[in-house]
C-alpha cells in the first residue's frame, strides 16, 4: 500500500513539473532605451543633518552644531567662535554668518561635510559619539582639540 502511495505521489510530482514546463518560444523583440542618470550622494537635507560634532585633523578643527542653534568652531592657531546662529538651508548646503562673512557647509554624505569660510575649504568628518541634543560643547580650544579626539571612533553598544 505504501508503495502505491509513493508511486502515485511521484507521478503527481512529475505531472506538475511537466505541466510547468513551457515549450512556447518568445518571438517578440525588446528594445532597450538608455536613460540619462544622475547620481547624487545627498538629495535633500534638513537642519538636523548638519547637527553634531564635525572634526578634521589637518588643520586641527572642531565644529559643534547643537539642537539649540549654538555653534562653536575651534581651530588650532585661531580664536574660537561661539554664537547662536540659524542655519539657512539650500539644496545640500547650509549657511550661517560670522561677523558679516558667510560660512558655507556642504554635506558630501552622511558622515562628511565641507566648510568654506573666507576662501578656506576644510573637509570635516562627523563624530558619531557626540549627541547634539545631550552632549556639551567645550569652552576652550585645548579641550575641543584634545589629542585623539579629532579622529572619531565608533562606540560599541551591546
Amino acid at each position: 500500500m505504501q508503495k502505491i502511495r509513493g508511486m502515485i505521489g511521484g507521478l503527481l510530482l512529475v505531472g506538475l513539473l511537466a505541466g510547468c514546463h513551457s515549450t512556447t518560444s518568445d518571438t517578440s523583440s525588446t528594445t532597450v532605451q538608455p536613460t540619462p542618470s544622475k547620481i547624487s550622494a545627498v538629495r535633500s537635507v534638513t537642519t538636523h543633518d548638519f547637527l553634531g560634532r564635525w572634526v578634521s585633523t589637518n588643520p586641527a578643527t572642531s565644529l559643534y552644531l547643537n539642537a539649540n542653534h549654538q555653534i562653536a568652531w575651534f581651530q588650532k592657531g585661531s580664536a574660537s567662535i561661539h554664537r547662536h546662529a540659524n542655519l539657512a538651508l539650500n539644496d545640500t548646503k547650509a549657511t550661517f554668518t560670522i561677523d558679516h562673512d558667510v560660512v558655507k557647509l556642504t554635506l558630501n554624505n552622511a558622515n562628511s561635510l565641507t566648510l568654506d569660510y573666507q576662501g578656506t575649504s576644510i573637509t570635516l568628518i562627523k563624530d558619531p559619539n557626540w549627541q547634539p541634543n545631550h552632549s556639551t560643547i567645550p569652552t576652550t580650544t585645548n579641550e575641543a582639540l584634545k589629542s585623539g579626539t579629532l579622529t572619531p571612533t565608533f562606540k560599541l553598544s551591546y
